[in-house]
């Protein structure tokens, strides 16, 4: 049980508190749970066979270490990590086309400090690649990546590999203390303002980022982020998965104001998914647990 509850432990983490209220993370076993196998909730619901105590040494019994680690396969207990991660989304950050993506980002999270998986390793990531190429070599249209989770997943899982859990940890921080006022209610604004939040968490102008991926960002994000170095990242999506995607974004915004252009780091011989598996030194020593960001309505 000590185990599993470190599963919740590295959620609350993350995100920084404990969005139960005090009720704690707790799973049923249920002989017809409402939805699915398994569904998120307070509590988590799911079938009789995880509790079942002559399973113990396969995959699915939930109160096996192993089954947790999922020794066996390397992935993971991909679908309790999965539906406990959906009890801590916050819907400032989280719209529709990622209520199946945002939930994923505890869950990776959970794979690197449990099970000692680092995200772009992760199986599951990985078979998400062969679609993602696909989808940025046919023009990355966003209600596109609206419906597909697993290509959505890989811009956040990207975020963590180029900047690292800490970053992610401050940026939610960073949403925590925003007033009701100031919490974005709609798709727009929500996506604009995750944008801002990361680029001013990570000091980097990430505008470049998601427009490789698709998605609209609105002129007064881009102007409000004019003020960090342009950034976009050297690694397998940009010369492999979409190269000439992404030379075409380079070279729109060479002739910058400030005379830079977008920064890119050198592909890592090691893991080509992956630019940086070891966190940069100065920003670790600098980064805080917020940031101040300007929101335009």
């Amino acid at each position: 049980m000590k185990f599993r509850d470190s599963v919740a432990s590295a959620h609350m983490d993350l995100l920084g508190n404990d969005p139960s209220d005090g009720r704690g993370e707790w799973v049923v076993t249920d002989e017809q749970p409402s939805a699915g196998y398994m569904h998120s909730g307070y509590p988590i619901v799911t079938h009789l066979d995880v509790a079942n105590p002559n399973k113990i040494n396969d995959d699915c019994f939930l109160l096996s270490r192993d089954h947790i680690l999922n020794v066996h396969n390397g992935k993971g207990s991909w679908g309790m990590f999965h539906e406990l991660g959906h009890n801590f989304q916050d819907y400032a950050w989280t719209w529709d086309g990622t209520i199946e993506v945002t939930c994923n980002v505890f869950t990776l999270h959970a794979m690197y400090v449990i099970c000692n998986i680092r995200p772009w390793d992760h199986l599951w990531v990985g078979d998400q690649f062969e679609d993602a190429s696909t989808y940025l070599r046919e023009g990355a249209k966003y209600d596109t990546w609206c419906d597909s989770p697993g290509i959505a997943l890989l811009v956040y899982e990207q975020l963590a590999g180029d900047f690292g859990w800490t970053a992610y940890k401050s940026v939610f921080r960073t949403y925590n203390k925003l007033p009701e006022d100031k919490r974005p209610s709609t798709q727009q604004k929500k996506d604009n303002i995750w944008i801002q939040t990361f680029s001013s968490v990570v000091k980097k102008n990430l505008s470049r980022v998601f427009e490789f991926w698709g998605w609209p960002i609105q002129q007064y994000a881009i102007e409000e982020l004019n003020k960090f170095p342009p950034y976009l990242p050297a690694d397998v999506t940009t010369s492999e998965f979409a190269k000439d995607r992404a030379t075409k974004i380079l070279k729109k915004y060479q002739d910058n104001s400030s005379g830079a252009r977008p920064t890119q780091k050198p592909p890592q011989k090691d893991n080509a998914y992956c630019p940086s598996t070891v966190q940069n030194e100065e920003y670790n020593a600098k980064n805080s647990s917020s940031c101040s960001v300007s929101y335009v309505d």
